[in-house]
């Protein structure tokens, strides 16, 4: 009888004393809420997949602040053998072309709702079949400093030939209109324009 009250004395005591260590020391549990936060907002890294799957990638080459505007310079390749497209299709001798609409972020937080830029034309590579566009955006905004960026894009092939057939689990948005929405496609670093 005795033991079993000793027993049940001890397990009681076990309980409490781990019920106050938690309480006294709330750093243990506030560190881990913080962690939690901490990893939900970064931005999800894109599969190498996506690249595969769609035959685009998408960089950030440049992203500067004159301390009054942002400038953020994009490249998009697009491998015109996975999309069973030709130069000739392609603007200036053709008539598709290709564009890439962003969701620019900062420290997980869209940056600006306006934008204003330009696209250049298509330059076609037929030593390995990629089709480039760089294109310019013009944020009226300035960064905070050590900010954190990323961009989250969709690309869109516009003016396709009628006979056109896209690559396999790849359909239409509308005729002659193909939508590639992708997730957090590159990050990038602020740098002081030239």
């Amino acid at each position: 009888m005795n033991l079993l009250a000793l027993v049940i004395l001890a397990s009681i005591l076990i309980t409490s004393c781990s019920t106050s260590a938690a309480i006294e020391n709330p750093s243990l549990n506030e560190q881990s809420r913080i962690a939690t936060q901490t990893a939900e907002i970064k931005p999800p890294q894109q599969s190498t997949d996506f690249e595969t799957a769609f035959g685009i990638a998408i960089t950030a080459t440049f992203l500067c602040s004159d301390g009054v505007n942002t400038t953020l310079y994009l490249q998009t390749d697009l491998d015109s053998k996975l999309w069973q497209l030709r130069e000739n299709d392609f603007y200036p001798k053709g008539k598709t072309y290709f564009e890439t609409s962003i969701l620019f972020l900062e420290n997980g937080e869209q940056f600006s709702m306006y934008s204003s830029g330009k696209r250049d034309d298509p330059i076609f590579n037929s030593r390995n079949d990629i089709v480039r566009t760089m294109q310019t955006f013009v944020f009226p905004k300035s960064p905070s400093p050590n900010s954190e960026f990323a961009v989250k894009a969709k690309v869109s092939l516009h003016d396709l030939p009628s006979t056109y057939t896209p690559p396999a689990a790849i359909d239409f948005l509308e005729p002659g209109i193909i939508e590639i929405p992708m997730e957090y496609v590159t990050s990038a670093t602020i740098g002081e324009c030239p």
